[in-house]
């Protein structure tokens, strides 16, 4: 949408005064209608200049010790909040490619690694499980982990790549696989799901969603469930003594969610900028939203209806998030850490700075003024003024862009800014400019 003065600009000169053309520059509208809402979030990148062993981050953890634990495609590290360290891998020699981390109620840090097999390390010291079915998950490559409690015993679980599922408790190991009921032997997530009748273990397979009644129970294959790739689990929970929804994600085809026994799509018309999801998890603070990342389209906030997405600007150029992560200030920062390829670790502050990006024809102008008009039918309205770029004005959720070019600029050369009202109610704005007068928009 263009700004549509009520009468057209006046440019006021020394030697005269002459009407303003109200031909305005439309900028394509953006996704939000304040501009503030519009703006760039504080975002700081840890790369491997920073610290981090390699630039692409497959899965995030906070330990119970505070530390940020991270892992890339060529080794594990954590963070303090000041520094970076490497933690050296019993297989490095084999695989140094870190894909998922879990830390169990014994205090354990558990790995699973590209093709090294399920590492544990505890007080210090590691133990490796190989491929091998009878002493381990049964594959060197291992997706995703979690953990659940039965009694006094608790269970890890293994997502592996092309073996199914895998059980440890602690003392023998169980195996699920097509032959037991799984759509597909390769397991991208697990998410476990408190309910009222007893509690599920969630699997993303390559054929579709399915679940697990635990402690002991038969795999379920929700009906009507996509026989899609799905590779990302989250639970959006709901008003008091109602069943969690489960949402799954797909490489390719969206989001998919299951609510009261059926399915309800998501896709790119409710705000997805990629079809290609990657990861969900949850707000601590608001159990009704979860964090969506995508392949191409980066980062977005799910409210159950639709998605929006989180500007990251040129610091995620390969707009592709794999892992997300949001902190609270009990355990050490309020922060969204956002997990990319090739451009590393995003620490991503809200509510506090953020950066205004005008039209890109402005692009790299300095910004010379600036004016915030409160009240207005379409929101907050935001002028900007440029050194040589003319004026920039961000209203009902849009940038227009004011210059010479368009005969409501003396200058493009814009000096100051200001608004006046008059007796009854009217509202002026008025652009001084360098060497061109000053000009009026009523």
């Amino acid at each position: 949408m263009t700004l549509a003065p009520s009468r057209p600009a006046r440019v006021v000169r020394r030697e005269c005064a002459r009407a303003a053309l109200a031909l305005l520059l439309a900028a394509a509208p953006l996704a939000a209608a304040e501009p503030w809402d519009a703006g760039l979030s504080f975002v700081r990148a840890y790369d491997v200049a920073a610290g981090l062993p390699q630039n692409t981050v497959h899965d995030l953890l906070i330990g119970s010790d505070g530390r940020l634990w991270v892992a890339t495609q060529d080794g594990l590290a954590h963070f303090d909040g000041r520094a970076w360290a490497d933690v050296e891998l019993p297989v490095r020699q084999r695989s140094n490619f870190v894909r998922a981390l879990l830390e169990s109620g014994d205090g354990s840090l558990w790995v699973g690694t590209q093709a090294g097999g399920l590492l544990r390390r505890h007080a210090g010291e590691w133990k490796v499980f190989w491929g091998d079915a009878d002493e381990g998950p049964g594959d060197l490559r291992v997706n995703a982990l979690a953990e659940t409690a039965a009694g006094e015993e608790r269970h890890l679980w293994v997502a592996t790549h092309d073996a199914g599922l895998a059980r440890f408790d602690g003392r023998a190991w169980r195996h699920w696989r097509r032959a037991e009921g799984l759509p597909g032997d390769r397991v991208w997530d697990l998410l476990v799901v408190p309910g009222t009748d007893g509690d599920r273990l969630w699997l993303a397979t390559d054929s579709g969603p399915a679940w697990i009644e635990l402690p002991d129970g038969p795999v379920v294959v929700p009906p009507g469930a996509p026989a899609e790739p799905a590779n990302s689990l989250g639970a959006r929970r709901r008003g008091e003594g109602e069943a969690p929804e489960v949402w799954v994600g797909f490489y390719g085809t969206g989001l998919a969610g299951w609510i009261d026994g059926a399915w309800r799509r998501v896709e790119e018309r409710e705000g997805l900028a990629s079809l290609f999801v990657t990861d969900l998890a949850p707000r601590p603070d608001d159990p009704g939203a979860l964090w969506v990342s995508t392949d191409g389209g980066g980062l977005h906030l799910f409210d159950g209806q639709s998605a929006r997405r989180l500007e990251l600007g040129a610091v995620n150029s390969s707009r592709a998030v794999y892992r997300v992560l949001e902190t609270t200030a009990a355990q050490g920062a309020e922060a969204i850490w956002a997990g990319t390829r090739h451009n590393g670790l995003l620490r991503i502050v809200t509510g506090y700075w953020r950066s205004i990006e005008p039209p890109p024809a402005l692009a790299g102008s300095a910004v010379s003024a600036l004016l915030l008009r409160d009240g207005e039918p379409g929101g907050t309205e935001l002028w900007l003024g440029t050194d040589g770029g003319g004026l920039a004005v961000w209203r009902d959720g849009a940038w227009s862009r004011h210059a010479t070019a368009t005969g409501e600029l003396g200058h493009d050369a814009v000096l100051a800014l200001a608004e006046t009202r008059r007796v009854g109610g009217g509202r002026r704005v008025w652009v001084g400019t360098r060497n061109g007068g000053l000009s009026e928009w009523d």
